[in-house]
Order: C-alpha cells, then sequence, then structure tokens
C-alpha cells in the first residue's frame, strides 16, 4: 500500500493514538555483568536511564558510538568487594559488536548517584562528542574529569580542573558537593557554559543555602572564570533545592533558561524545612536569579517540574509536571514567547508505576524530524512509553512488559538513517542507594532497539496551503458509518478531483479518481465493504488539481464502525 506523503492537520489525544507494532526490532543486548563478577542496579531502577548517552561516529564508520554506565563491582586483593562504576563504550555496527571497545572502572568512594549522568559535549572543538565526569571527593578537591572523544580516545583524563568556589564544610564535612550539571548558553554571549548546583552554602557565613555555578566553555577549558547565581536576595529564608536543574530556552529568546527547586529555611540553622515551589529564572547576560517566575508547590506539583526539550518544533524547549506518586497524570506546557510564561496543558497522559520524573530525549526516533521522549515506569505490568513529538505529540507506543525500565539516546548505532534507542531491564530491592544488588541474582540487560519510521504521528501531516481567495468545502455523512459514507464537497475553481482514504499509520487504504469536476458542489459515495480494515479512525483526503493554481487539498475525520 501507498504511504500518504502529504502532511495533514488532525489531531489525536495523546493516548488514543499508542501503536503496538512499532520499535519492536531489537539491535543490541548486553548482560550487565559480563565484564565484572557482581552487578548492580542504580537507584531503584529509576535513575539507570540517565547512565546512557550517544557519542556520535567517533570512527567515521556512519555509525554513532555509545556509552553506558553500569554499577559494578570487583574483587580486591584481599578478596574483599570495591563498590563502583564501569564505564563501557560500545561501537556501532549492524549489528553492533557485542563487547565494549573500551571499559574503565572508577571506584564509589567519593561520588554521589547523580554525579554520574553522562554529560557529552564538543570540549575541544574538533568535531568529536566528548565525556565529562563529575568527580567528588570527601575531605578533598572536586575535580571535572573531561575524556576527549574521537578514534584516539583514551581512558585516561585529557584534562582535569578543580570545581571553584569550594570550601570546607564541618557540618556536612565535604567540600563543593554538587549535585547536578547541565550546558547551556545562560548569559547568551554565543559560549556555553557548564551549569553546576550544590544545596551548601557558596560562602562561609552565610545565610543563603544552594547555589548555581557558571562555568564558561572556552578552548581549552578551564575553571579560573566563572559566575555564581543564588537565592533571591529578597526572600531571606530561601534556598535552592538542587534535585531538580533543568534548562532550555523556553520563551525563544536566545537565553538558555533554567528551572530549579526553592526550599523554605528553618528560621534557627538555616536547613531545608519543605519545598516551596520551583523557579523558571530566564537568562540574561548578567547571570542575575532575579528575573523568574515562580511556581508555588501550593498550587501545582512545582518540585516535579521539569525543563524538557523541544518536542513539538517551534524551537522553543517546553515545560513538565507530575504528580510524585504512583500512576500520575503528566503535563506539557509548550514554550511561549514573551518575558512571562503562563502553564497550558497542551498535552497530558497517565504514566502508571513510579516513573522517572525527567524524561529521556531519544532523538528523532521515527525520523519525522521531532524529538521523541521516553518516559521509564518501575511498574509490575510495564508503563513505559514512547512520545513522539509533533504539533500535537502522541504516545507512540505505551509497553507493557518489564524490558523497558531504563531509556536512553544512543544516536544511529546501525547506520540507516534513523535515531535508535536503549530501554531494558530492571530487577532491582532496597530504596534508591547509590548501587543495589539485583533480585535473586537476575541479569539486567542494556538492550538497544531500531528506530522505527512506521511510528506516525498524525498530528504532523498538516494541509497543503491554499492559495489566497480559494477554499474547498468539505463534507461526510453518516459518521461513524458502515459501510458506506457519502461525500459532499465544494470546489471554489474547475480541476482533477482525487479522493482517498488513510489509516492513522499512513496507509491508503482506499483511492477513487473523479477525474475533471466544474465549479461548485459535488457528491459521491465511498465504500468499505470487502476492504479488511478494522474499526476505527480514517483520514479522507480530497486533492483538488487546476490548472491556475496547482495542487490544493483538503481533509475530513471519518469513523468506521464495523
Amino acid at each position: 500500500m501507498k504511504k500518504l506523503l502529504l502532511l495533514i492537520i488532525f489531531v489525536f489525544t495523546s493516548e488514543a493514538f499508542s501503536q503496538t507494532e512499532v520499535f519492536d526490532r531489537l539491535l543490541f543486548r548486553f548482560k550487565c555483568n559480563t565484564i565484572d563478577s557482581i552487578a548492580y542496579n542504580q537507584g531503584g531502577g529509576v535513575d539507570i536511564g540517565t547512565k546512557i548517552a550517544t557519542l556520535g561516529d567517533w570512527n567515521g564508520d556512519g555509525m554513532d558510538e555509545f556509552l553506558i554506565i553500569s554499577c559494578s563491582n570487583i574483587f580486591a586483593p584481599n578478596g574483599s568487594y570495591i563498590n563502583g562504576y564501569r564505564y563501557m563504550i560500545f561501537e556501532g555496527g549492524n549489528p553492533p559488536p557485542p563487547m565494549p571497545k573500551y571499559h574503565w572502572f572508577i571506584e564509589i568512594t567519593g561520588l554521589r548517584a547523580a554525579d554520574t549522568e553522562p554529560l557529552v559535549y564538543d570540549f575541544n572543538n574538533d568535531g568529536y562528542l566528548d565525556i565529562l565526569m563529575f568527580r567528588l571527593t570527601r575531605n578533598g578537591i572536586d575535580t571535572i574529569d573531561i575524556f576527549y572523544g574521537g578514534p584516539d580516545f583514551d581512558t585516561i583524563p585529557s584534562l582535569s580542573a578543580a570545581v571553584p568556589g569550594g570550601y570546607f564544610n564541618l557540618h556536612t564535612d565535604d567540600y563543593f558537593r554538587g549535585e547536578r550539571t547541565n550546558i547551556g548558553d545562560f548569559n547568551g554571549d554565543g559560549i556555553d557554559e557548564l551549569i553546576l548546583t550544590s544545596f551548601l552554602r557558596p560562602l562561609p557565613g552565610g545565610g543563603k543555602y544552594g547555589f548555581v555555578l557558571f562555568l564558561p566553555l572556552t578552548n581549552p577549558f578551564t575553571t579560573s572564570q566563572y559566575y555564581l547565581g543564588l537565592p533571591d536576595t529578597l526572600v531571606r529564608r530561601e534556598g535552592f533545592g538542587t534535585p531538580i536543574l533543568t534548562s532550555g530556552d523556553i520563551n525563544g529568546d536566545g537565553y538558555t533558561d533554567l528551572l530549579i527547586r526553592t526550599d523554605t529555611l528553618n528560621s534557627q540553622n538555616n536547613t531545608f524545612t519543605k519545598p516551596q515551589g520551583a523557579k523558571l529564572i530566564f537568562g540574561n547576560p548578567e547571570y542575575s536569579m532575579d528575573n523568574y517566575v515562580f511556581f508555588s508547590q501550593d498550587t501545582i506539583e512545582a518540585v516535579n517540574m521539569r525543563i524538557i526539550p523541544d518536542i513539538n518544533g517551534d524551537g522553543m524547549a517546553e515545560l513538565m509536571w507530575t504528580k510524585d506518586f504512583p500512576g500520575s497524570y503528566v503535563h506539557i506546557s509548550f514554550g511561549k514567547r514573551g518575558t512571562g510564561h503562563v502553564l497550558t496543558r497542551d498535552v497530558s497522559f497517565y504514566l502508571t508505576g513510579t516513573a522517572t520524573k525527567t524524561p529521556r530525549l531519544l532523538g528523532d526516533v521515527n525520523n519525522d524530524g521531532y524529538n521523541d521522549l521516553g518516559f521509564t515506569s518501575y511498574d509490575i505490568f510495564g508503563g513505559s512509553l514512547v512520545l513522539l513529538g509533533g504539533p500535537t505529540p502522541v504516545i507512540g507506543r505505551r509497553y507493557t512488559d518489564t524490558y523497558h525500565r531504563h531509556m536512553g539516546q544512543v544516536g544511529d548505532i546501525n547506520g540507516d538513517g534513523i535515531d535508535d534507542f536503549a530501554a531494558g531491564e530492571f530487577h532491582g530491592n532496597g530504596n534508591g542507594g547509590v548501587c543495589q544488588k539485583l533480585e535473586w541474582g537476575q541479569p539486567l540487560y542494556y538492550m538497544v532497539w531500531s528506530g522505527d519510521p512506521g511510528a506516525i504521528n498524525p498530528s504532523r501531516i498538516e494541509d497543503e496551503s491554499l492559495p489566497e481567495g480559494y477554499g474547498i468545502d468539505l463534507k461526510t455523512y453518516p459518521n461513524p458509518f458502515n459501510p458506506e459514507v457519502k461525500v459532499e464537497f465544494q470546489l471554489s475553481e474547475p480541476g482533477d478531483v482525487n479522493l482517498a482514504v488513510f489509516s492513522a499509520l499512513g496507509e491508503e487504504v482506499l483511492s477513487r479518481e473523479l477525474y475533471f469536476r466544474g465549479k461548485g458542489k459535488h457528491e459521491t459515495t465511498l465504500s468499505f465493504a470487502g476492504l479488511n480494515v478494522p474499526s476505527g479512525i480514517y483520514l479522507l483526503r480530497l486533492r483538488l488539481k487546476t490548472e491556475e493554481n496547482g495542487v490544493m487539498v483538503k481533509t475530513a475525520k471519518i469513523a468506521f464502525m464495523k
């Protein structure tokens, strides 16, 4: 059957369009304890999605390399175990090689779970993505390690730089204690910054907790120049709660904006007492934290708000929020131009289980030009899903198995021109510590699934632009119908007419040439009798080809009920 090539405006609810036979081609499967003796799981199985990253094409073969970070342990000389993380870099291929090209082990002592989130960026401007590791130590100097990517990769850091602004904190016995890292251009000067956060006091004796540290990504990278962002100076008992740091240009002004949680501080000792809400801080040339929109926890689930990548193709990032308990609705508000931000529920869908509150960018896994996201759910019956970007984002697939409990972006690993994505198992115990043993000795598999152009988002199908002053009226009845539907149409000018019907996946199921029709009103009947198609929603397209103004298109939604 022919595929629909024209783009048609057709809005589905995000839930109604979930497909079941897409993204089902397995490209790669790796058992997590293949290298080390005992494998561990990460963060209750939820945060495992943050340990996967695409590295781009390092070796020039047209297929992307990718990074997996696994909780593992190794034997010490005295027979004990050393807990840590196994960094593994896999080459692309069709299929990819079964073992990593590079791997190295980092002891977990002194590291926090969040500090292992892979952050990739071309730090030395050589065209290859590099790997940044935020290494925090107890009673020592906090360090940023950068591994330069490319064909000459080395597992020894290419560059190490001390984090500035740290001091010894007697209360926690720690130094900087950074929590989250991100990259963006907050001051809009064309040079990205590495953005770090900490919940500690930025200066000894200060009355504020929490701060944001901006490190310009100059080449070569250095930490000698930095900018400090503090909680609002007008709110004495406010602190930055750093479990949230997400960023993106939410209003399209060319500045990276930040979303960070704020907390109420105890008047006695300046410790956190309760979440207060979240601040959407707008980027600006002065690195000021005072230009913001505040979302109160009393009116919305602000502590679970996130900035997420642009998924509707307008060039602006989006805002997402959800409740902090199993089985909740996820709401997405599209980015909006201007100095403020009014929340609108542009996308809403239900997510089962205990879910990752920050979705993972998967890339463009259906090759339609829009970013797609992965939402993971730790539920015995599955619940993870792929959200397809588009003018109206829809659920491309909702999973009902346990094989998609972590998700991540790997790029195009098999060279077919379509982004693939990682999604794999979780069997774990514990309450979300740094590394946890797997239940019952169960293995954990990292898997990569092929991108699928058959996963269609109907909302990206748009009407061709009609010349000004011309139009086509199109009506159908009855609707729903079985098996016949009458089609009435009125033409603003004469031309050749074609009627075609397409399924929700864009497949043509019926076509009829009506040949030349004059200006004015016309009527015909289409029949589904004898067609082996299910009940459901279909797209009716009228295509008018005129001598003077070319092709014009009109569409309508029809419902077939067996």
